[in-house]
């Protein structure tokens, strides 16, 4: 071999490069279909999840009583089917088995109680928020398509009226009425009375706790707005929810003997 500097010519070549073996061909193969494998299935998981069409809650201060509401309106996008494919989760919890929904449009839902079941309320407490943390729909999955828990309604104890038939009044020299119940709210509470009587006109209301309202009557005004003697009942109260029947069967619940002034 020729030498130069020191150095022949065949040691200043390059090394022949090697063919790869028919096992590391192989073996280059497998990992290069691993890597298509893989890439196939991420695109078809990217596929599933941009199929998935979003659905949208609308946080409301809908207000229901506890026991006596018997559906909730939820309003929000993308509703679809006939509610049968719909499962909902609650926070406090409600029973799926003691509800149906049913879809009215695509922006608009019905809750349905079933028999006596009734909204839940916060353990000790007379009103608070039922959460919706949980949207599923049996077209599209198993994913919950909520974005974030929405407040669904603000539930409220059912207010109830105790009947007093033995308390007297005479017809403008009594100037106060208490009337005893449960789950009356301050500022909220508003009374309809047979013979009627209003607020702010005929009587000023303090609510002055949850289970006693007081009825101060307003200089020149009377008890029974038709001037005979004879039992003030109370037909209605709403405490925020709607306006509900007091004793329906007795056409309203006595609060008070009505006599003339003495």
């Amino acid at each position: 071999s020729v030498r130069t500097a020191g150095t022949t010519l065949s040691e200043r070549r390059p090394p022949r490069r090697q063919r790869p073996s028919a096992q590391s061909q192989s073996t280059d193969r497998r990992r290069s279909a691993t890597i298509r494998s893989a890439t196939m299935r991420g695109l078809a998981a990217l596929l599933v999840l941009t199929s998935v069409e979003a659905v949208k809650v609308t946080s409301r201060n809908a207000l229901v009583y506890s026991t006596v509401t018997p559906k909730l309106r939820l309003q929000g996008e993308g509703f679809a089917g006939d509610g049968t494919n719909i499962h909902l989760t609650f926070v406090p919890a409600l029973d799926p088995a003691k509800y149906s929904v049913l879809v009215t449009s695509e922006t608009s839902l019905s809750v349905l109680l079933k028999g006596s079941a009734t909204w839940p309320l916060g353990e000790g407490l007379s009103e608070s928020s039922l959460y919706l943390t949980e949207y599923r729909d049996d077209t599209q999955g198993d994913q919950n398509l909520l974005d974030e828990p929405v407040v669904a309604a603000t539930v409220l104890s059912t207010p109830t009226v105790v009947k007093h038939e033995d308390r007297l009044l005479y017809m403008s020299a009594s100037l106060k009425l208490l009337i005893n119940g449960t789950a009356f709210r301050a500022k909220k509470t508003q009374l309809t009375f047979d013979p009627p009587l209003y607020q702010d006109v005929d009587y000023v209301l303090q609510i002055k706790s949850p289970k006693v309202a007081q009825l101060s009557l307003k200089t020149g005004r009377k008890w029974r707005s038709d001037g005979n003697p004879g039992p003030l009942k109370l037909k209605r109260i709403d405490t925020g929810a709607g306006a509900l029947r007091i004793d329906a069967k007795f056409s309203g619940v006595t609060v008070a003997e009505v006599q003339a002034n003495l």
